[in-house]
């Protein structure tokens, strides 16, 4: 959930399908209702949004009235956020040693991701009180919380996107002697420098390699949105009157980069196949 939540498009399809179907039947109600509420929520914000730009619900409507939605949606994410981080550290199970557990959600973590949906939230209350002209507010501050979460996405995905990925006979060429002969500080040392795998056929290494390209997916992702917020911004706070398929015009190219990844990576998958299998 709290990965869900964090990072949306990260979670994989297969592994969502296959923790739905292995789920009971009470597990699976839940999962329903949960995503008929976020369809719900999702899809009727941008409608009550179209209703206050089109001016059916009077000259006079608070948009802090037109985004309640929003509001109702950010308290749920606010009251997830606090009961994972009450929920204390994750206790180590008995079957795993004390110097090979990791717990999977530490601490840090949990504040940092309410840190940074806190961000969101702050430039939603900022673009609603500009909007209801309660504050006057230049856009270039409004959108400060926004730079500052691309600064964090930007330090949670660079160190994944640089990760060096090295076997164990690697490993072992270059110190000249068996893994199992490595000293713990030797593997702490390269524990935090290298992501080490078994063999480069292995599901640990595929799994490293996916996490390293979508790290640097996420990066680009994030480059192209700055830039559009400074477009943006050049266009809201500057006395410029650019035509707004200009503005958009970093979405445009990311997302026909985008396309073009992913189809080349459908490519690659489906080379990968027919090496194995010419016969499909």
């Amino acid at each position: 959930g709290m990965k869900w939540i964090d990072e949306p498009f990260s979670i994989d399809p297969q592994e969502l399908a296959h923790n739905f179907a292995t789920s009971s039947v009470l597990d699976r109600s839940k999962i329903f209702s949960i995503f008929v509420f976020v369809a719900v929520s999702v899809l009727i914000l941008p409608f009550l949004v179209c209703l206050h730009v089109d001016g059916t619900f009077g000259p006079d409507a608070s948009w802090f009235a037109t985004l309640i939605p929003l509001w109702f949606w950010d308290a749920f994410i606010l009251f997830y956020h606090i009961r994972v981080i009450l929920m204390g550290p994750i206790q180590k199970p008995d079957h795993i040693p004390a110097e090979e557990w990791v717990d999977p959600l530490p601490m840090k973590k949990r504040f940092f991701s309410l840190a940074r949906f806190l961000l969101i939230v702050l430039f939603e209350l900022l673009v609603a009180l500009k909007l209801d002209l309660i504050a006057n507010i230049p856009w270039s501050v409004i959108f400060f919380p926004l730079y500052i979460w691309e600064a964090t996405t930007l330090y949670k995905k660079w160190p994944l996107a640089r990760m060096r990925i090295v076997t164990v006979e690697d490993l072992e060429q270059a110190l000249g002697k068996p893994f199992t002969q490595f000293t713990q500080p030797e593997k702490d040392l390269i524990g935090k420098r290298y992501n080490v795998v078994p063999n480069l056929n292995c599901p640990e290494f595929e799994a490293a390699q996916k996490l390293k390209v979508r790290a640097r997916h996420d990066i680009i992702k994030s480059l192209f949105r700055v830039v559009f917020v400074i477009v943006l911004l050049v266009q809201l706070d500057g006395n410029f009157d650019w035509n707004w398929w200009i503005v958009f015009s970093p979405f445009w190219v990311m997302t026909v980069l985008i396309c073009f990844a992913n189809f080349q990576a459908y490519a690659e998958v489906q080379e990968n196949t027919l090496k194995k299998d010419p016969n499909l």
